[in-house]
């Protein structure tokens, strides 16, 4: 965290103290934030408040699945994308993004 250009532009920084830290860093290094555990910043634009677990969700699903890094990552370790971007979240995060994997499959179909 101390240093991370994601926590310095779109965290809480007080006083040069990093309280809100990026979603990444949050994750990484298990932060809590008033006795529960805190999932980053939001990812909403001029919005400095801690991420609920559903944003959490909405940015794995929606900007880094995609990403071609993280299919050739999935492809290579011969397991699904969703299986491998479920690793990426918290356990507690799962149900939520096989909720909105449904919800997304049953709306293209």
């Amino acid at each position: 965290m101390e240093g991370c250009d994601n926590c310095l532009a779109y965290g809480r920084v007080v006083e040069g103290k990093i309280v809100l830290p990026c979603q990444n860093c949050a994750l990484e290094n298990n932060w809590m934030w008033n006795g529960k555990r805190c999932y980053g910043v939001s990812v909403f634009v001029g919005n400095k408040e801690e991420a609920t677990i559903n944003e959490l969700v909405q940015c794995l699903y929606f900007e880094i699945r995609e990403r071609e890094g993280i299919k050739e990552i999935a492809k290579k370790n011969n397991i699904s994308l969703d299986e491998y971007c479920k690793t990426m979240i918290p356990e507690e995060a799962r149900v939520y993004y096989d909720e909105l994997n449904e919800h997304i499959t049953e709306i293209s179909n």
